[in-house]
């Protein structure tokens, strides 16, 4: 296989590491990557979307390892 090629396993798993490296770089990753993860809406402007982008928070939920149980 030439240098240039890449198996196909490794194309079908490449999104799923670029989501997980996107979201392991947190919100300043998410919001670089504009509308890939955020979408503007028909009825926004350019305006009305930019201020969407700094004004949202970005959070994942924690691992289940880090979540406490009661009881």
């Amino acid at each position: 296989m030439p240098v240039n090629n890449t198996h196909p396993d490794y194309d079908a798993a490449l999104p799923v590491w670029i989501r997980a490296r996107d979201l392991l770089g947190g919100e300043d990753a998410i919001k670089a990557a504009g509308e890939k993860y955020l979408p503007k809406l028909e009825s926004q402007s350019e305006e009305e979307y930019q201020a969407t982008r700094r004004e949202r928070c970005f959070s994942t939920p924690r691992p289940a390892r880090w979540r406490v149980t009661w009881g």
